[in-house]
């Protein structure tokens, strides 16, 4: 498990790197329509998570809360929520952006050759 041990203790750190976490965990990328927030509220962590296909289709939404000693917990525990939720279907989020991709450089080649 990655550590942010070396950071320090404050909100700006925890808004940042819990999200930054999630990703890691999940394995998103450029290709992958995912986010993550994080904020502190009362002294506690309220993280949460999402993946979609391009189209806003097929969301999946996790939400998480916690001690702010709990950080690296909460952004792994979600992002394996996200995962298992998605199950074999993962791939497809990712897959949708290319297909999507694909689909407009097609009609940018088209109009170009009009």
């Amino acid at each position: 498990m990655f550590s942010f041990s070396f950071l320090s203790n404050n909100q700006f750190t925890f808004n940042l790197l819990i999200p930054i976490y999630f990703l890691f965990f999940v394995d998103g990328n450029c290709r992958t329509p995912i986010a993550g927030q994080a904020k502190i509220v009362n002294g506690k962590i309220e993280f949460r998570g999402i993946i979609s296909k391009p189209d806003g289709s097929d969301m999946i939404r996790v939400s998480r809360s916690g001690s702010v000693a709990d950080a690296e917990k909460i952004g792994h525990d979600a992002g394996a929520e996200i995962k298992t939720i998605a199950g074999p279907k993962f791939k497809e989020y990712g897959d949708a952006v290319i297909a999507q991709q694909q689909a407009a450089a097609a009609e940018k080649a088209k109009a170009a050759s009009a």
